[in-house]
């Protein structure tokens, strides 16, 4: 369908809100990288993408917080 010419209000307000909130500045970054995988033995390729997919998951739902929470989780994960 064609685009409208113009943003949709609702659109313009969750921007706001957005950039209010600075959310592209504050998402959560993934603590457990590709590095901590291979430090840990694996070889890169594609089992890493649902390694890391489930650690980030792992921190989204609160199973660990910071770093060292992330690290051990890995290792209880592999």
């Amino acid at each position: 369908p064609p685009k409208p010419r113009e943003v949709p209000e609702t659109v313009v307000q969750l921007r706001e809100r957005a950039e209010a909130l600075d959310v592209a500045e504050s998402a959560p970054q993934p603590p457990v990288l590709g590095r901590h995988l291979i430090e840990r033995g694996l070889q890169p390729g594609k089992a890493f993408g649902p390694i890391l997919d489930a650690a980030f998951d792992a921190q989204l739902e609160g199973t660990f917080t910071d770093e060292p929470g992330a690290m051990q989780w890995l290792d209880e994960y592999l």
